[in-house]
């Protein structure tokens, strides 16, 4: 049976994180100018909504985009993090379909790390 109420009011919870404004941020960080940071961070949103995937949580955020990680003519599918905030296991959990590898930057290191999502998985679970 469906409960049916006269209240008119909406009380939403009160989310106290929002990661994306975390993202946000750390663009505006890496860029060292703050609002062509954010602006950075728009353009590649909305790249990564057309092109790639999008997850947007109170406490997790992230965009990716499967790339080709081969270096001979058969391709090698991966996925490229170009931005996450959260629980590295909430990363891996949510992500569409589990590719081989899974390859990302950290911290303004502009090196490309390249990992096998399994061996990920497993490690991640472990802490």
């Amino acid at each position: 049976m469906p409960m049916i109420t006269s209240d008119k009011t909406i009380r939403p919870f009160k989310v106290q994180r929002f990661a994306i404004l975390d993202a946000m941020w750390h663009y505006g960080e890496w860029k060292k100018v703050k609002y062509w940071g954010w602006i950075c961070f728009v353009i590649d949103l909305v790249d990564h909504l057309l092109n790639g995937f999008v997850l947007v949580q109170p406490d997790l955020f992230w965009m990716m985009k499967i790339i080709n990680v081969s270096k001979t003519d058969k391709p090698e599918p991966a996925w490229f993090v170009r931005m996450c905030t959260g629980d590295l296991n909430e990363l891996l959990a949510t992500m569409p379909v589990v590719l081989p590898k899974i390859a990302f930057c950290r911290r303004h290191d502009g090196r490309v790390r390249i990992y096998n999502t399994e061996r990920l998985i497993m490690k991640a679970r472990v802490r």
